[in-house]
């Protein structure tokens, strides 16, 4: 009895072993995008523009970015046009760039600028952006929320006027500075950032409140810090790009979503923006 089980264990096995088969499967060619990221501001010392190529999500290392070297990247007010040099990071392929300083294009509110950027084997990409003005925070403060062991939670409470007949696009960013006694240098520490649109309120007194984490400051628990606090006034495009980046890969059960992207010819993003800065001292 044991034979005979035994016996069709093993022609069960062969039969197996006999119907399986390695499949061939002949996958699309894969053409490569070009990816363009780039955010230009008044306040910046130089135009920056990374320029990669997309990768198959076949490929080995689909993750990893392919920089392109080789790439012509010009960007213009309408008037003047200027092309970028190319600056290599060492080890670090993936996050070299393209820049030009800003003495050679000045980039100033309210006009449009025009990014081509072309490739020896004839790719072509094209952007536009127009840079928004500064909005001035009209009240900023900071109070401490909770603390337990070194670690601290501040509410940010901070109001500003959205100007009339613009974008109405924000972001705001606060960032815990510390000071590095050992290379008497200051540091960012921890932060956190939120992004809102309020259109229809042109002209309107906006209040928002954001919580920012302080964690134990191994540095120097003695020192003090400060909060870096930054109201950004952003385009159009570059809100949409981060809102569809925040919600694309957001699990199994996610909607599909393809990010925003105004590169036409390729995928990321060309934007403007402008910024207010303030230092807020915690106590």
């Amino acid at each position: 009895m044991n034979q005979t089980i035994r016996l069709l264990g093993f022609l069960l096995m062969a039969l197996s072993m006999s119907c399986t088969k390695d499949a061939e499967i002949d996958l699309p060619e894969y053409k490569p995008t070009l990816v363009i990221h780039s955010y230009i501001s008044p306040l910046d010392s130089q135009v920056v523009v990374y320029v990669n190529l997309s990768k198959s999500a076949y490929s080995n290392n689909s993750y990893a970015m392919n920089n392109v070297k080789d790439a012509t990247v010009k960007i213009s007010d309408g008037l003047v046009t200027k092309t970028l040099n190319f600056f290599p990071v060492l080890f670090s392929d993936e996050i070299s760039y393209y820049y030009i300083d800003s003495t050679e294009l000045k980039i100033t509110v309210g006009k449009t600028y025009n990014l081509l950027v072309t490739t020896p084997d004839g790719k072509v990409a094209t952007a536009t952006t127009t840079i928004p003005t500064a909005v001035a925070l009209k009240s900023i403060e900071s109070n401490l929320v909770s603390s337990l062991f070194g670690d601290s939670v501040y509410k940010m409470n901070f109001t500003f006027q959205d100007p009339i007949g613009q974008e109405d696009y924000y972001k705001y960013a606060a960032y815990v500075i510390l000071k590095d006694t050992v290379l008497d240098s200051l540091v960012s520490w921890s932060g956190n950032e939120g992004m809102a649109t309020y259109l229809g309120s042109d002209g309107n007194l906006i209040s928002e409140t954001m919580e920012v984490y302080r964690s134990f400051n191994f540095i120097n628990p003695e020192e003090v810090p400060s909060i870096d606090f930054r109201l950004m006034h952003v385009t159009r495009e570059f809100y949409l790009y981060h809102q569809s980046i925040q919600k694309f890969g957001g699990g199994p059960f996610a909607e599909p979503n393809v990010p925003f992207t105004n590169i036409h010819g390729g995928v990321g993003v060309f934007a403007g923006f402008n910024e207010e800065q303030q230092m807020i001292r915690l106590k």
